[in-house]
């Protein structure tokens, strides 16, 4: 998932997905499938597709630009995928996205700051459900990690989410829970075999909210996000991979995080 995550304008081949991992292409379409309960080809269509959505709320870019960043090679290819997705044209989901970021209140857009993020390496294993779920997520991550690992009040958890909620239906959207880790442990082919990886985080600015200055589900906080791009002329949206970061020594009981951090980029500019 994740070699297909980072080449959203060029989409892998099954071959080269298959190679990635270590196996035939029958035996990876048919793992792949079980696990996600989409096809390949599927799954990669719809996150080039809800990606696109994305940039489409978030920015004033043109149509054709953010099919070619998505990997489509003309604005009808892609508005008829697109179409097929959403149920209406690029152009009519902008528009009726953008009428709705007048409902937030402007002193929470105030609260919104950007910071710059170096990367972080992170050990993380990979969950598809809504944010309800992520207290169970937790547990079960955090119960297959070393037990010097695993425990102790200094350590950093960090979430993943890949997807919008308001855009992806809550059973498709992708989260990473992470221990944040400077020295992967020596034992690391080991947790691969649980599905536990290492990775890191991209670098870049974010733009980033208190969760106490939007109370309520991710989507109010995304609202505010959607709000402040739309008051400004400086910033973008830059992909996906918000960072939800947690502390201490408990399991974070309702998935709520205590900022969220929101990757953006200057406009016409580079993400770094």
């Amino acid at each position: 998932m994740r070699f297909a995550e980072a080449r959203l304008d060029t989409p892998p081949t099954t071959a080269a997905l298959a190679a990635s991992v270590g196996l035939s292409q029958f035996h990876f379409l048919r793992l792949f499938q079980t696990r996600t309960g989409e096809t390949v080809s599927d799954y990669i269509r719809r996150i080039r597709l809800d990606a696109a959505a994305l940039h489409l709320r978030g920015s004033r870019e043109p149509i054709v630009a953010i099919a070619l960043a998505v990997g489509y090679g003309s604005q009808a290819a892609f508005t008829r995928a697109f179409t097929g997705r959403f149920g209406r044209s690029p152009a009519s989901y902008r528009r009726a996205a953008g009428r709705g970021t007048g409902a937030v209140d402007p002193g929470t857009l105030r609260t919104v700051a950007i910071r710059r993020v170096a990367a972080i390496t992170c050990l993380g294993r990979r969950y598809l459900g809504s944010g309800c779920d992520a207290h169970v997520q937790w547990r079960d991550f955090l119960q297959d990690l070393p037990p010097d690992l695993g425990t102790g009040p200094d350590r950093r958890l960090l979430r993943v989410v890949h997807d919008d909620p308001r855009i992806t239906p809550p059973e498709q959207i992708r989260v990473d829970c992470c221990l944040v880790h400077a020295a992967l442990p020596s034992e690391i082919r080991a947790l691969a075999g649980r599905g536990i990886h290492a990775f890191e985080t991209g670098a870049g600015m974010y733009a980033v909210i208190p969760e106490a200055e939007a109370p309520g589900s991710a989507s109010a906080r995304y609202d505010v996000i959607d709000g402040w791009l739309a008051q400004q002329e400086r910033y973008r949206p830059r992909g996906t991979g918000c960072l939800e970061f947690h502390a201490g020594a408990e399991t974070p009981a309702d998935g709520r995080a205590r900022e969220l951090f929101v990757p953006v980029r200057t406009a016409g500019g580079d993400a770094a």
